[in-house]
């Protein structure tokens, strides 16, 4: 008898979670096929040069340019872009306004230089540092992926982090630099998802349900009721009072609401703009 039972509440078992075994089986070939696709396949563009410091202001020791540069190879595969610092030493401002003259030098030596880690113009960042007297400042250019990825509120972290340590020690700055955009870039790329969060529940979900199913189904004895609806009532008779509410008046009271940001990604795209060479570049700047 025991044996039939437990046939029996198995084939019940397999009917009632059948469907769920179909979704667990869709959304785990799916999540495969995701993840698949967002393997990291290397860097493919070879038109750009190996180099990735430029410091035309000479602020860096070479030592501390060496190190810079190991720094951002290990970085760069690990965010999938190229990562750029530039330093110069130049009067900006006799071409223009600040602001616009560091965003158009930043953006056409990323573009003259055919940077981008999956292509020509493609995924990067760059930063330009002007160390002139009274112009000093810094920017950043976004290309590709990044600049899909960076919106103001990234931007400005960058900036933050740079802007901790820049006028004390530019290694350190630069370094800030790199470390930050490759934080944000990895947390772009490589989200806790929907797709994952489905997927676990799947995975959990059933799991329960079926050890509670078959617990009860397994075992025929059931607890008898030893309350009814009055058990606890005086006299055994429940007893309902009559209560009414009487509405006299009417009295509407409009409040505002304030609200403000709590922080978090802004979208992507932040301080869009064209290049000389027609690509779309993002970034930031901030003078000191």
């Amino acid at each position: 008898m025991d044996k039939e039972m437990k046939r029996e509440a198995l084939g019940q078992y397999l009917k009632y979670f059948a469907v769920w075994f179909v979704i667990l089986g869709i959304a785990l070939v799916f999540f495969i096929v995701s993840a698949v696709k967002k393997a990291d396949v290397g860097r493919t563009n070879e038109k750009a040069p190996a180099e990735r410091v430029y410091d035309y202001a000479e602020v860096l020791t070479y030592e501390e340019e060496e190190q810079l540069r190991a720094y951002i190879a290990e970085c760069q595969d690990k965010a999938r872009m190229d990562i750029i610092v530039v330093t110069i030493k130049e009067d900006v401002q006799s071409q223009g306004y600040w602001e616009t003259v560091m965003n158009g030098k930043a953006d056409d030596f990323y573009d003259h230089n055919s940077y981008g880690y999956n292509k020509v113009y493609g995924d990067g960042i760059l930063l330009l540092d002007n160390y002139y007297e009274g112009q000093m400042g810094t920017v950043t250019s976004t290309c590709g992926a990044v600049y899909e990825a960076f919106g103001d509120y990234e931007n400005d972290l960058i900036l933050d982090a740079v802007y901790r340590y820049i006028e004390t020690d530019p290694y350190e700055a630069y370094r800030a630099f790199v470390s930050e955009s490759t934080a944000l870039m990895r947390q772009h790329r490589h989200p806790i998802s929907g797709n994952f969060i489905f997927v676990v529940l799947a995975l959990v979900i059933p799991p329960i349900v079926a050890a509670i199913f078959a617990v009860v189904k397994m075992n025929p004895r059931k607890a008898k009721d030893t309350t009814k609806p009055n058990t606890y009532v005086q006299g055994g008779q429940g007893r309902m009072n009559v209560s009414t509410d009487n509405f006299i008046r009417n009295n509407v009271v409009k409040v505002r609401i304030q609200t403000e940001s709590s922080g978090g990604s802004s979208g992507g795209r932040g301080g869009s703009r064209t290049s000389s060479s027609g690509v779309r570049h993002g970034g930031g700047s901030r003078r000191r």
